[in-house]
């Protein structure tokens, strides 16, 4: 298990599929919980005139936007959209409303523990 946990590259890479399945679900959801509401009567979803935003965070294989970086120490995962930061930030604002799409909720960090619970005791049975 000692070996295993050295190298978690292959945990890290599953935790950035339930990270982008997550932000996924909640440009679905139109916020976990929900953002607030748009002043204006456009058609389209929140946060999703052009789709950049949620694209980069659910496609992390292709790029457009999205940040995935692993290796046997970190997992960073993220976007570089440039709005993205003022909608994700808790500065203090006077327009733009916050609306965080890179949040863990309740029943990822139970998918994530338990991921990481396996990919440990996975290699402590051999």
């Amino acid at each position: 298990m000692a070996q295993r946990a050295e190298h978690p590259r292959a945990a890290f890479e599953d935790a950035a599929q339930v990270l982008s399945d997550s932000a996924s679900r909640t440009f679905d959801a139109e916020g976990r919980p929900r953002w607030t509401p748009r002043v204006d009567n456009d058609p389209h979803p929140i946060l999703n005139l052009t789709g950049n935003l949620s694209d980069a965070t659910e496609d992390t294989q292709h790029g457009g936007g999205s940040i995935v970086r692993i290796d046997d120490t970190s997992l960073e995962f993220g976007t570089d959209v440039e709005y993205g930061k003022y909608h994700q930030s808790d500065a203090p604002r006077t327009r733009l409303p916050r609306r965080p799409f890179l949040m863990f909720q309740p029943e990822d960090i139970g998918t994530l523990i338990g991921l990481f619970r396996a990919f440990l005791w996975w290699d402590s049975r051999s």
